[in-house]
């Protein structure tokens, strides 16, 4: 059933920060990689590239590790044939730091510095085969936040396992998670659901799309999301719900967020803003967009174009305390509820904005927004047990995900 129960065009100064809290909203791009790596632009250029789209913010995941090896049974150390490719471990971790941190000067969008790390591959057919080797599972990837320190990135264990003793599943990522947030890194899954089929020389390289990797392993901070095609594991009832309803229901210790990244390598592939991550932060830092990251107050924002819609707020009210939540927020309520979007169209709107209300991976309300700037509201009732309610915007030009928002019951 749909129910629209309030909606009203606001002023068009329509605030820029959550009402819920003392939040700034940033708009930053996740996942970009750099001449260091595999981009075709310095650090400097993708600044400039950021600054011109009005970004409010950069994370340089370049690749950790580019390197492939393989020694010919029995003198596996003696006849060999290895592979390296230009990475932050080739530069220098260290070098890789400054290089990005030096970018926050002036009116420059904030730098952060992160990385795109493979833990583990493995031979299916030799190099020296006369069909060329062929390696599998090298870009099932973990992005990996927070660590600022280079000996940090060194120790991270890549390529740590034996590569011919065929594919080892989720070890070697839950090792690699395990040693990252030990050292309090952010982790999330990169491009879960997509495959890949690559080319270095002889050797091939291919990749299933690896979504099961999601629900094997543990202790990462979340996934992300990118291109318009790949989005049914954040649809309702979906691979994600079932990793939050996990969450919930005590089978798993932290929920898992969801990101938008964009996994650019340069104006050539395109926009740089197409896919982003709308932060709330405490404050315009590094530091603080760590720590909103870390706590899950972002929505993923998926682009088609300049068009799309744009959210200024997702929040949950406890009617009787008046105490109010965001994404990523654990609230004790002691009443009925409020859900409350206020949102705008974009520039040049293609086509009416769908809003989907999930609640504990189910629809709990449907609503189509018209208006140029519109706000919605919806009741709930008291929970009798941990809920959360996660928001779907969609439009022709794109679409939106919140990360959830729980509640409990207040205990006294």
């Amino acid at each position: 059933m749909r129910h629209l129960l309030f909606a009203f065009v606001l002023p068009l100064c329509m605030p820029s920060v959550a009402a819920a809290g003392p939040w700034q909203k940033l708009e930053l791009v996740v996942h970009v990689h750099t001449k260091i790596s595999t981009g075709s632009l310095s650090p400097e250029e993708v600044m400039d590239q950021a600054k011109a789209a009005g970004l409010d913010g950069v994370v340089f995941t370049d690749s950790l590790l580019r390197h492939w090896e393989y020694g010919l049974w029995p003198l596996r150390g003696l006849i060999r044939k290895s592979i390296d490719q230009p990475s932050v471990l080739q530069k220098g971790a260290g070098e890789y730091l400054k290089a990005i941190e030096s970018q926050n000067s002036g009116n420059n969008p904030l730098a952060i510095a992160a990385v795109e790390a493979a833990p583990f591959y493995y031979w299916r057919r030799s190099p020296f085969d006369k069909q060329g080797g062929e390696i599998r599972g090298w870009n099932q990837h973990l992005l990996v936040l927070g660590l600022d320190r280079p000996e940090l990135l060194v120790q991270l264990p890549s390529n740590a396992w034996d590569p011919y003793q065929g594919d080892l599943k989720e070890k070697p990522y839950q090792s690699f998670i395990d040693a990252a947030v030990a050292e309090g890194g952010l982790v999330f899954w990169a491009h879960p659901f997509l495959k890949h089929e690559g080319k270095h020389g002889n050797i091939s390289d291919f990749t299933e799309a690896y979504p099961h990797l999601l629900e094997t392993t543990t202790g990462y901070h979340g996934f992300a999301i990118t291109y318009l095609g790949y989005l049914s594991a954040v649809a309702p009832a979906s691979l994600w719900d079932q990793l939050l309803l996990a969450y919930t229901h005590g089978k798993r210790k932290k929920p898992v967020w969801v990101l938008g990244e964009s996994d650019w390598r340069g104006p050539q592939e395109r926009p740089i803003n197409m896919a982003v991550s709308d932060v709330l932060c405490s404050a315009r830092t590094p530091a603080a967009v760590l720590k909103a990251i870390r706590e899950g107050r972002l929505w993923a924002v998926i682009r088609a174009n300049a068009s799309m819609a744009s959210l200024e707020e997702f929040s949950v009210t406890d009617e009787a305390s008046t105490h109010s939540a965001v994404s990523g927020d654990h609230m004790s309520v002691q009443g009925a509820l409020s859900i409350r979007v206020i949102g705008k169209r974009g520039p040049k709107p293609q086509g009416k904005v769908k809003l989907t209300l999930v609640k504990d991976g189910e629809i709990l309300f449907e609503d189509d927004a018209t208006e140029e700037a519109f706000i919605h509201q919806w009741p709930d009732h008291k929970p009798t047990g941990i809920s959360y309610y996660r928001l779907i915007i969609e439009d022709p030009a794109g679409v939106i995900y919140t990360n959830p928002i729980f509640v409990r019951p207040y205990q006294g």
